[in-house]
């Protein structure tokens, strides 16, 4: 599923990483990302990865009906979210010259 995939993306190889759906939601609403975004995936500000995670784990939900729509919920989420990131890296970049 779409939502299993863009979990992979921040938690890297799930063979070598023994968390669950469940656990991942559970530290994700708790503030823990550290616990499953993987290193090799580069480094995400806390509240990228944070609002990422919660986009795949709504689209990883086990019922079916509560997925969001791809169109007009999630493909506008990651937009979203691309912006944020684009805009923050920019004002990073900014600060440095």
């Amino acid at each position: 599923s779409l939502g299993m995939m863009l979990l992979n993306m921040i938690i890297g190889d799930p063979t070598g990483n023994n968390m669950t759906i469940r656990d991942i939601a559970e530290d994700a609403v708790e503030g823990r990302i550290h616990s499953f975004v993987d290193e090799k995936a580069g480094q995400w500000p806390l509240q990228h990865a944070l609002a990422f995670a919660k986009v795949a784990l709504h689209c990883a939900d086990p019922r079916k009906r509560r997925r969001p729509d791809l169109e007009k919920d999630v493909l506008p989420a990651l937009e979203n979210l691309l912006a944020e990131t684009a805009q923050s890296r920019a004002s990073q970049f900014a600060h440095l010259q």
